[in-house]
């Protein structure tokens, strides 16, 4: 089975709840995205790296029967938890394809009216492969929809030092695999030296009130701490300390604030 070796944290069922929360907050950014690339009935859109399938369900509303929903992702897990949530949306024209976007065989080029992908760049060893399979797939006037984090640029004015070691472990971590996790800051360039036609870039912030960053820090912790071990970036010591400062932190500290990118790329 394929696996994205440069990927920190969890597929599947044990992810599940992280990337709920996650796109609870981030729904209302992604959709007005999507607004923007003017999908509609009858297209045809990619849902790549579809996780566990809540855009991918979205997609599905907007194209209609008349339309198609391919859903890629390189793990299995996460297929299943997708294709669960699409069939219990009742939607039946969405395929499911389990695989890399950068060796796919045997898929249509150059029919796709959109691709989407959210945070997918972040946690490749080379973007660069990826933007130029996802442009094959396009056909001329399609456009490419990204969303990247920015993830050095994550702050609270609840300033700790656990905090910021937290974030830097993690980036430290990403480093450790060969990705960047503060690849929203040149997500735009991407897309302009892919060679597509236009490329409109921008940035939104968004929060995290502290009871949600918190639940968010705890699920993400759990999924990353055993390999930042294995890396030497960290002691079982320093998670147990972030875990205990977690346990105490006052529920009604600030949250947390952090900038994402958005990129439309047109062929």
């Amino acid at each position: 089975m394929q696996v994205n070796e440069s990927y920190v944290l969890a597929t599947g069922v044990v992810a599940a709840e992280r990337l709920e929360l996650q796109h609870e907050v981030l729904k209302p950014c992604s959709y007005a995205q999507i607004e923007k690339t003017h999908l509609s009935k009858g297209n045809t859109v990619w849902d790549i790296g579809c996780g566990s399938g809540a855009m991918t369900v979205h997609f599905a509303e907007i194209v209609g029967p008349e339309g198609r929903v391919y859903a890629l992702d390189i793990s299995q897990e996460q297929l299943d938890v997708a294709q669960r949530r699409v069939k219990a949306a009742g939607f039946e024209h969405v395929t499911f394809i389990q695989g890399d976007i950068c060796s796919l065989e045997g898929v249509s080029e150059e029919e796709a009216d959109m691709t989407y992908m959210r945070f997918v760049l972040m946690h490749q060893k080379n973007p660069d492969c990826v933007i130029q399979a996802v442009k094959k797939l396009l056909k001329a006037g399609g456009v490419a929809a990204s969303q990247e984090g920015i993830l050095g640029e994550t702050y609270s004015n609840y300033a700790h030092t656990v905090l910021k070691e937290y974030r830097d472990t993690l980036m430290a971590l990403g480093t450790y695999k060969g990705c960047d996790f503060n690849l929203g800051n040149k997500l735009t360039t991407l897309y302009e030296h892919a060679g597509f036609k236009h490329v409109e870039g921008y940035f939104k912030e968004h929060f995290l009130p502290i009871s949600m960053a918190k639940k968010f820090i705890e699920m993400s912790l759990a999924e990353w701490k055993d390999k930042a071990i294995q890396a030497k970036l960290i002691t079982p010591q320093h998670v147990d300390i972030w875990q205990k400062f977690l346990n105490e932190l006052d529920e009604n500290a600030p949250g947390f604030s952090f900038p994402q990118a958005y990129a439309l790329a047109w062929k």
